[in-house]
């Protein structure tokens, strides 16, 4: 019989036809070898074959069905775009189908991807029950235990984890996103000894100066944490692509675009509403207020319409498939079956922030969508997206690793707002300072924009049991405030100063 694990390490090796001409042999003399299968679908995704993968997944299952062969095709349907057959699978997997822990995270980072916030945090907890003293599993449960709102039980898992851990840097992370300024000092020398010990890994120094910074700015030092934050992002910016001028020219061309008729018929049977604007703006907010009611349904970030659409980090190739939607509509055809059955007959609201790049062509698929553009003062907006820990392979944040470049995006961003506004009566302009300095004013008329009456109890919106995967997660356990307008008014001084 074969060894399938040398076999698996083989395919990581690249050795891909000798494993292939093994594979094919055996399965010759046994058809029926459900492990044999699976090899071979491990070695398509290797080569990038997924609806190949996707087809012997299924041999795999039908000869053998069993939690890992399911929970594999669930994860390559959700990466090649494919959430509602990848939700259909999820869904039929229950908690008590498996016991093994890495199937059962796996199983809880795609129920979190759906927005099935819930089913994530059951298997998150039941991973978390079968192997607590694995590192990456724990650091998921307490991150998910934070989105939540468990905030101690979070931090005390994360206080744990680094004490048996103290070199795993995402640890690190995020116990300084989440500790308080008691021991900050201890922790500005443990991440300083971590620095010492990094070398030149770009995504540790990236890391663990963005500690260093949060731990200095719980101290007040906003002079040392800024030039922190600084050093984060200086330590991956040889990784990050990003042209001012590329993007100038690419915003133009979104304008440009609103002058183009769609040549597919409308969707006129959905309402969806989409909250956009720059990140770090008030878009969690501004969800949260609106579905503190019957009427709407919180979706979360729906990151499927740029999916569809095939969004790249080149935005080059991202204008030509947008030029090809208003031909086709096809991601619009798509993103409307998704909506369908994530909204469950209700009013949903689509809150991925960067959907404000496509609100034209959204507009004219969606004729009864309504858009709240939210914006916010462009200094703040651009000193919270700067001092954000955002992923490097991100497709959307490349503008966040330099500050100038935050200011450029959010006043790109601004003008978009305003073109799109003067071109469809579908956009709503929200203001961040009029939002929490009148906010019923502000609710009033948004509620009557969106058609629907405005409920005192939205203010109440911080008593919700509101499970946030967002930056703004801790923000959003207080009730509405005036906090955020002065935040960051010593980070601006700063800036002032070197300017």
């Amino acid at each position: 019989m074969l060894n399938y694990q040398t076999l698996l390490d083989a395919i990581e090796q690249n050795k891909i036809k000798p494993v292939h001409e093994a594979i094919v042999a055996h399965l010759s003399h046994y058809p029926d070898d459900h492990a044999a299968y699976y090899v071979l679908a491990v070695l398509n995704i290797k080569l990038r074959n997924i609806a190949k993968a996707i087809a012997i997944l299924d041999k795999c299952i039908s000869i053998k069905p069993c939690s890992k062969y399911t929970v594999e095709k669930a994860k390559l349907l959700l990466f090649s775009h494919q959430p509602l057959k990848a939700k259909a699978m999820l869904d039929a997997i229950k908690p008590e189908c498996t016991s093994v822990a890495a199937e059962l995270d796996t199983i809880a980072n795609m129920h979190l991807r759906l927005s099935q916030f819930e089913s994530a945090s059951a298997f998150f907890e039941q991973a978390y029950n079968a192997a607590s003293d694995n590192p990456n599993i724990s650091l998921n449960f307490a991150i998910n235990e934070k989105m939540r709102g468990n905030v101690e039980k979070a931090h005390s898992i994360l206080v744990e984890l680094c004490k048996k851990h103290p070199t795993f840097i995402r640890a690190q992370v995020a116990l300084s996103e989440l500790s308080g300024s008691t021991n900050s000092r201890e922790r500005i020398d443990e991440l300083e000894t971590l620095l010492s010990q990094s070398n030149t890994n770009p995504q540790a120094q990236y890391d663990l100066y963005h500690a260093l910074a949060l731990e200095y700015e719980k101290r007040g030092e906003l002079d040392a944490a800024w030039h922190c934050f600084n050093l984060s992002k200086v330590a991956v910016a040889s990784l990050i692509g990003f042209d001012k001028a590329t993007y100038v020219r690419f915003i133009e061309e979104l304008k440009w675009a609103t002058n183009t008729p769609i040549q597919f018929d409308a969707f006129d049977d959905i309402e969806p509403i989409f909250v956009v604007g720059v990140p770090r703006s008030g878009t969690s907010l501004t969800e949260l207020l609106l579905s503190h009611t019957d009427h709407f349904k919180a979706l979360g970030e729906l990151t499927t319409f740029p999916q569809f659409l095939g969004v790249k980090n080149s935005l080059i190739q991202t204008l030509d498939a947008l030029k090809q939607e208003y031909v086709t509509g096809e991601a619009c055809r798509r993103y409307r079956e998704t909506y369908l059955a994530l909204s469950q007959g209700k009013c949903g609201i689509d809150k991925f922030p960067f959907n404000y790049l496509f609100v034209d062509i959204l507009a004219k698929a969606f004729p009864k969508a309504s858009f709240v553009f939210v914006h916010r003062d462009y200094k703040n907006t651009a000193i919270a997206n700067f001092r954000q820990h955002y992923q490097p392979s991100s497709p959307f944040h490349h503008y966040s690793f330099n500050f100038e470049h935050c200011q450029l995006v959010t006043e790109l961003a601004d003008s978009l707002r305003l073109h799109f506004s003067n071109k469809h009566q579908q956009v709503f302009d929200l203001s961040y300072e009029k939002l929490v300095n009148n906010p019923n004013e502000v609710l009033t008329e948004l509620c009557r924009f969106l058609d629907t009456d405005f409920d005192p109890e939205m203010l109440n919106f911080y008593q919700k049991n509101y499970y946030s995967a967002t930056a703004s997660k801790l923000q959003l356990r207080k009730p509405l405030n005036q906090d955020g307008l002065t935040r960051y008014n010593g980070y601006i001084k700063i800036i002032g100063g070197e300017n």
